[in-house]
């Protein structure tokens, strides 16, 4: 099986995290958002082009959603990138077309879940956030290559 340019910068990524994430200890929207530019900043400096300015998220409990809603373009690569605070065990991205089809999904068990997604069309798509265990604050961003 041939794994991807697109493969290996998730598994750096998620390598990455799993040594800086560790090193914060207290929980909160601030801590979320700086592990994602945390993230953003190692994209970027791996060969993403960049990232939209805003990051959506919110506090979560255990089971808890919400859905961000985005404009992806065909022809073009994305990382859709999370990040929970300390008391985030397991946040998942799930992406979604226009009618809400799951086109993708975060298979990982950690609080830093990154999706890479090319449409095969331009349009709306909804990025799902679960917190699947755990409960704290999350944010999500759409990175682009």
């Amino acid at each position: 099986m041939k794994i991807g340019k697109t493969s290996v910068l998730v598994i750096l990524v998620s390598a990455f995290m799993a040594l800086v994430i560790p090193s914060i200890s207290y929980a909160s929207d601030a801590q979320s958002m700086r592990k994602l530019r945390q993230v953003k900043r190692y994209i970027e400096n791996r060969g993403a082009g960049g990232c939209r300015d805003n990051a959506s998220g919110k506090y979560l409990s255990q089971g808890d959603y919400y859905i961000v809603r985005t404009t992806l373009y065909s022809g073009n690569s994305y990382f859709i990138i999370g990040a929970g605070d300390s008391s985030v065990r397991d946040l998942d991205i799930i992406m979604l077309d226009e009618n809400y089809n799951e086109i993708d999904r975060d298979q990982k068990s950690d609080a830093t879940p990154i999706v890479a997604v090319s449409p095969r069309w331009s349009g709306t798509y909804y990025i799902g956030v679960l917190m699947y265990s755990g409960s704290g604050y999350s944010n999500v961003l759409v990175c682009y290559k």
